[in-house]
């Protein structure tokens, strides 16, 4: 029953590295302590969570084990650039019909050359690749945000595992804020990763057809929905306590609540909604859990299985997924909040644009500062604060349809502060 003894053990034992693999079926278990048993012996854990099919999840991993290609891989640079923070620190080993992505920082630029080296059956293997390397790596954004993701996975987990230190939290928030990553201390920013149902806030109207704007964006009038101008809610949301982030959470429990009791039937979908659920609480527990040094409520029973999947599933990252954060127009970010997109430099005084979206203004603004595509591509319904320092606020209900181009490049002159 002492875990800490019994990593002990196998540590001391398994002197020749042999994998162990290791399952988790249900709540009751420790699952912080069967991670650390295949992570130090290379292996893999894998949990099965209530409802979920056994015999599918050990066929699969069974599948994935049977062919091993290359074991105890090492990469190392033989010449050129110098690679750094590097995810996975420690490379797994790879198993035919399976991948390997490895994400890192480089230094330095031109012809590199890469070594990889492994065994299989025992006998040594080596593949030298060479390429060459940029001296900046801009034509690729998609590789950063996969990285920030790997080594988010991988701070967390020394979280979970041997409690908050100051350092590690403020890097973790911080690259959580800047990707649009739910973790324990941004858990607003969770994404369902799939959609879920928009359910309108005590509006029959909005059920009774699709409604033309986001349903934060409806309000009743004579038993109808009507369209809320989107430049004042907007100035509520970062006017109120909590700003984005709080309003934000706020909207996504109550939706997914919503959702849950819809598809309270059962069937795949309604078990994908209860999980999404389910994860969204216990990040928010977590960081309460946190706060008051309660390390084994965040590594046993429920809490510790949801985190051990959130964790590995960052740390394996290999494919973008939708974000409530976007980083458009020169690296500015935006936040999502029920289908409208904010500017996190927007504040309630910032001095407002409103125009029309697919309108004739909105068609000349893209004409002549084709640098707004990424803006006008998150959709309808966004606050966007422009070079000048004046909030461009694209509405699809309301605004102007047309503006000089005197008037539209004023937008984007910089405007300079005095002194």
């Amino acid at each position: 029953t002492n875990t800490d003894k019994i990593l002990a053990a196998v540590r001391k034992h398994n002197t020749d590295m042999t994998r162990i693999f290791t399952f988790g079926v249900g709540h009751d278990l420790n699952a912080s302590f069967l991670d650390l048993i295949a992570e130090g012996s290379r292996g893999i854990s894998t949990f099965v969570r209530p409802k979920e099919d056994l015999e599918v999840k050990v066929s699969s991993f069974f599948d994935k084990i049977s062919h091993p290609v290359l074991a105890n891989l090492e990469l190392k640079v033989v010449s050129g650039a110098r690679l750094s923070e590097i995810y996975p620190p420690q490379l797994p080993d790879l198993f035919h019909g399976g991948q390997l992505v490895v994400l890192g920082r480089y230094e330095g630029a031109g012809p590199t050359a890469i070594r990889l080296t492994g065994t299989i059956g025992g006998e040594q293997r080596e593949f030298v690749y060479e390429t060459d390397f940029l001296p900046k790596a801009d034509d690729r954004p998609f590789v950063e945000d996969l990285w920030a993701r790997r080594k988010v996975g991988y701070l967390l987990e020394q979280i979970r595992l041997n409690g908050e230190k100051k350092e590690l939290v403020e890097e973790v928030t911080l690259l959580a804020k800047r990707y649009g990553i739910a973790t324990p201390y941004t858990s607003y920013l969770i994404v369902p990763d799939e959609p879920v149902p928009l359910v309108g806030g005590g509006g029959g109207g909005v059920s009774e057809g699709k409604p033309s704007a986001p349903p934060i964006l409806l309000k009743e009038a004579g038993g109808r929905a009507a369209a809320r101008p989107l430049a004042d809610f907007a100035k509520g949301i970062v006017k109120a306590p909590g700003g984005v982030g709080r309003n934000r959470d706020q909207f996504e429990n109550d939706k997914l609540s919503r959702a849950v009791q819809q598809e309270a039937s059962g069937g795949e979908k309604g078990a994908k909604l209860r999980y999404q659920f389910e994860r969204k609480q216990v990040l928010d527990e977590t960081l309460r859990a946190l706060k008051r040094r309660d390390h084994r409520w965040t590594q046993n029973n429920r809490a510790g299985v949801v985190l051990s999947i959130e964790c590995n599933q960052l740390k394996a990252e290999t494919q973008l997924r939708r974000s409530a954060v976007r980083r458009v127009a020169n690296n500015r970010q935006c936040v999502e909040i029920g289908g409208v997109w904010i500017d996190d430099r927007f504040h309630d005084k910032t001095p407002l644009v409103n125009v029309k979206a697919q309108s004739e203004a909105y068609f000349r603004i893209l004409e002549r500062h084709p640098e707004v595509k990424d803006v006008f591509a998150l959709g309808n319904y966004v606050v966007w604060v422009t070079p000048s320092g004046t909030a461009l606020v694209i509405d699809l209900n309301a605004g102007l349809e047309k503006l000089s181009d005197a008037e539209i490049d004023r937008l984007f002159v910089v405007k300079r502060h005095k002194g």
